[in-house]
């Protein structure tokens, strides 16, 4: 889709603001429908926070193509396109910097941030849509004694996304916990879930470019090297 444009890569600010532009001009959307990326900044960095964390790169025109559900007025013009593929690249390289693209938790009210239209709503939204597109490779790669703490970083990460997931939670598990009181639990874990996550996929993408024939496919455990050949142990290393 973007192979024969010119385009002009822009810092992080300057694509920030451009999205954000747009994203002003934008109707009200349609919240019933779950897989929209929402319409706001903090949807579109959930959605990509998940793209740039694909063990396995997803193509340009298949992480791009939800980003067109977000124009229901106006064809995708060579800026917006530039500012949407920029963001991407720039968030790319500050996730490796641990700058991750994560709204502060600190003075957020949990429960409040379940309701639609809030900013981890949206931010738990658009991961999740995000993580559709990359689940192929993550299922493929991950070790099975690894499955829990992908899992557990999931839980985190698409939590805010919908009440149901407190509910689902609590009910499987006969916990006399409050929805309100694994909410705030959870809003304490999701910054340690967001870097968790990064850094095992990058450990799974240090594994398959350098990796054993067995660690390519993806059967490192908790006490192996850790595929980034610092020499310590997988689990105190990036598994941390």
């Amino acid at each position: 889709m973007t192979e024969d444009l010119n385009l002009k890569n822009l810092d992080f600010a300057q694509a920030r603001n451009l999205l954000n532009e747009w994203l002003q001009q934008q109707p009200e959307e349609d919240r019933s429908e779950p897989t929209l990326i929402p319409a706001s900044l903090a949807g579109i960095d959930g959605y990509l926070f998940a793209i740039c964390q694909a063990p396995i790169a997803i193509s340009v025109s298949d992480w791009l193509e939800p980003f067109t559900q977000l124009m229901p007025r106006v064809e995708p013009t060579l800026n917006l396109i530039n500012a949407v593929l920029s963001y991407q690249l720039q968030m790319e390289k500050r996730c490796q910097q641990q700058r991750y693209p994560l709204p502060k938790v600190d003075d957020l009210d949990a429960v409040e941030q379940i309701k639609p239209g809030s900013i981890l709503n949206d931010w738990s939204l658009g991961f999740s849509i995000g993580y559709r597109l990359a689940e192929d490779s993550w299922q493929h790669l991950i070790p099975a004694e690894l499955q829990s703490e992908l899992d557990s970083q999931l839980f985190a990460l698409r939590f805010f996304a919908t009440p149901d997931h407190a509910r689902q939670f609590l009910a499987k598990r006969n916990s006399a916990m409050r929805p309100d009181q694994l909410a705030d639990e959870v809003i304490k874990q999701l910054p340690k879930a967001v870097d968790l996550h990064a850094r095992l996929s990058m450990s799974l993408r240090v594994m398959l470019e350098s990796g054993t024939p067995e660690q390519r496919q993806g059967k490192v455990g908790r006490n192996d090297p850790c595929p980034c050949g610092s020499g310590k142990k997988y689990k105190q290393c990036c598994l941390q």
